[in-house]
């Protein structure tokens, strides 16, 4: 990274020439963004495209580690998550999301929690980019700083929830940062590609 009076460079890092054009094509997507007001979750849906791929391994790393994937659904279980539906946080976070009408009044948490594990199982590929922005919105939801899923679970399951939900996030924060940028002066604002050190070090 440089940043001078009037400039700032974000050097990334990559040695795979096919995957930096898909990742450069994200961050100018960002960029474009950066000052706009088009809500998130309308911008969402061309992030995923971008990195698709990503989000499909995300997705299947934690559908795996409750030992589901396209083919075990584990339909006749419930709870997945393994979730203290007695606690107050618990409590707290079904109410919070029923009055957002995120869930059903007449559902529990553990139902919507079960359905979304099974909808992260059934991803691949080919899955439909406004399906995964679906997911991507519905783990954001569950990782906000007013609606709290870390504490219910291990953190090693909520961070793999959050990992999602950073496809989203990431465009509040990129435009919050642009924004503190142009307070002080930037005007433009460019990416770069560098060599990583492994590469050159390997060349020696």
């Amino acid at each position: 990274m440089r940043l001078t009076p009037e400039r700032f460079i974000l050097y990334w890092a990559r040695n795979d020439n096919q995957a930096l054009q898909a990742e450069r094509q994200y961050l100018n997507l960002l960029r474009k963004h950066a000052v706009g007001t088009t809500p998130a979750m309308d911008i969402l849906p061309d992030i995923v495209d971008y990195t698709k791929r990503k989000i499909v391994s995300r997705c299947q790393k934690l559908a795996r580690h409750y030992g589901l994937n396209q083919e075990n659904q584990k339909l006749g279980v419930e709870n997945l998550m393994n979730v203290d539906t007695r606690t107050v946080g618990y409590q707290r976070l079904e109410g919070q999301l029923k009055r957002r009408s995120v869930i059903k009044p007449e559902r529990r948490l553990v139902d919507y929690l079960d359905a979304l594990l099974r909808g992260i199982a059934r991803v691949d590929t080919q899955a439909k980019t406004l399906n995964l922005a679906g997911i991507i919105g519905q783990a954001f939801e569950l990782c906000t700083k007013e609606y709290k899923l870390e504490g219910l679970v291990v953190r090693e399951q909520s961070d793999r929830f959050r990992k999602l939900a950073d496809y989203l996030d990431v465009i509040s924060r990129f435009r919050m940062e642009m924004a503190r940028l142009r307070s002080k002066g930037i005007r433009e604002i460019r990416f770069e590609q560098v060599w990583s050190k492994r590469k050159l070090f390997n060349k020696r």
